[in-house]
């Protein structure tokens, strides 16, 4: 059962709004196991045990098309699987899942906790007024960290976060916007404190430009654009975005383009069933034979073989 949504108007009475999978090869939900959507909502908070308790503990792969989640884990431990890597946890821990990253968890039986989803655009919103915060959700995380009073600070907001998107009291979107805020604030903290937090993007400055161009490969990335389009969209020169790319990341704008491709290629490969010559023109490839040839020179094996090795790992789990 789905309740909290948050509107950025007055009429923030309690909503249900729940997600379908669409068609492409890896699902993607609005909330997990969800089957519709209403459209206009932008901060949803459940208890962590609500679907998990229902399910056996355990969230198979997936994606988000439109927004990002933050978990707080007070009680149990398990393991989170995203973008192809295995992350384990224990409570106190704080769990982020960025759009789009396919992943997955299991929990320990009986694990306690929040969720805490946010529509893509309002966290772009919020990280306009204070880009720091973007750091928090620009990967995948699970991080476990000694609990000096943190933990009971977050689990507090959350809840009382959760009461005032029930709730139609008098200012309740500025009380809920400044309990996701606080809450955000103890986020980046213990990211700053575990180093886990790179520098964050200075409006204008190279790695804000990096994020911009993120946001276009995003978008573009199956087009076949040449590295022109991306320069002339963003108001810079080629020379301009190679040097921010390569200063903020270590790789250059087509690598960058190139990784974009790859990691939609090995979701399509491990999560469907789909022919090697469809994914290939899913990907942006007229040429089913460049594609495999690409994939090989970036994945290191052909694509067939990546995925029958994939195929048996799962078999054997």
């Amino acid at each position: 059962m789905q309740k909290s949504a948050f509107k950025l108007d007055d009429s923030h009475r309690p909503q249900r709004f729940v997600g379908r999978a669409t068609t492409v090869a890896v699902p993607r939900y609005f909330l997990y196991g969800d089957t519709e959507a209403t459209g206009d909502w932008f901060v949803n908070v459940e208890p962590l045990d609500l679907r998990c308790r229902e399910i056996g503990w355990v969230i198979a792969p997936h994606a988000h098309p439109g927004f990002v989640q933050i978990m707080l884990v007070t009680h149990g431990a398990g393991e989170m699987t995203a973008e192809g890597e295995t992350r384990a946890f224990a409570a106190p821990a704080i769990l982020v899942v960025p759009v789009h990253a396919v992943h997955g968890f299991h929990y320990a039986e009986g694990a306690r906790g929040w969720v805490l989803t946010v529509a893509e655009g309002y966290a772009g919103a919020l990280a306009q007024r204070a880009p720091e915060l973007a750091g928090v959700w620009s990967a995948p995380a699970a991080l476990s960290m000694a609990d000096d009073g943190w933990a009971a600070r977050a689990a507090a907001l959350l809840s009382e976060l959760d009461r005032e998107l029930d709730e139609s009291s008098p200012g309740g979107v500025i009380a809920a916007e400044a309990l996701l805020l606080s809450l955000l604030v103890i986020a980046l903290r213990q990211f700053v404190r575990a180093g886990e937090l790179g520098r964050a993007a200075i409006p204008g400055g190279p790695a804000d430009l990096v994020q911009r161009f993120r946001a276009l490969v995003e978008a573009h990335y199956r087009d076949a654009r040449p590295l022109s389009f991306f320069a002339d969209a963003l108001g810079v020169s080629l020379a301009q975005l190679r040097a921010a790319c390569l200063g903020a990341t270590g790789q250059s704008p087509l690598k960058l383009i190139h990784e974009r491709i790859l990691v939609e290629a090995k979701r399509n490969l491990v999560y469907s069933a789909r022919p090697i010559s469809q994914i290939a023109y899913d990907v942006g490839f007229e040429d089913p034979a460049y594609f495999s040839r690409f994939f090989a020179r970036h994945a290191g094996e052909p694509p067939a073989t990546f995925r029958a090795k994939r195929a048996l790992a799962q078999a054997a789990a």
